[in-house]
């Protein structure tokens, strides 16, 4: 039995939740969601996602910080952030942090799906 890639969704925004699993094809993706950051790692330990997108400001904790700590738990795991913010040096910033890439608000479905495969293909050469 193939098993579908676990793709992670975490955003304090219901609606960018919802938005962005509607351009995921879950026939093709096993897709996980949740609005709170803190949930993500349990999440992240338990179900071990393939690739997590995140939103970068959230109540909590921030991307960057997010990004730290599932880089603890599996330092192999890419990380696809999603974010209307675009202040100077924030890309450096989440490069350096170990981001896989970013994406700007509004969200085309082709950058995400491309990214997404692109993130997948880096693992499975890995593994």
């Amino acid at each position: 039995m193939v098993t579908k890639p676990k793709i992670l969704i975490v955003d304090d925004d219901n609606f960018m939740l919802q938005f962005v699993r509607a351009m995921l094809d879950e026939e093709t993706y096993e897709i996980l969601i949740t609005k709170s950051p803190a949930d993500s790692l349990s999440i992240i330990h338990s179900k071990r996602p393939d690739v997590v997108i995140s939103d970068i400001e959230m109540p909590g904790i921030q991307g960057t910080e997010l990004i730290k700590v599932i880089h603890e738990i599996n330092p192999q795991t890419p990380v696809i952030f999603i974010s209307s913010l675009e202040r100077d040096g924030l890309k450096q910033e989440l490069i350096e942090a170990g981001s896989f890439g970013f994406i700007s608000k509004p969200v085309e479905p082709e950058k995400l799906e491309n990214m997404v495969k692109r993130a997948l293909s880096t693992i499975n050469r890995a593994a």
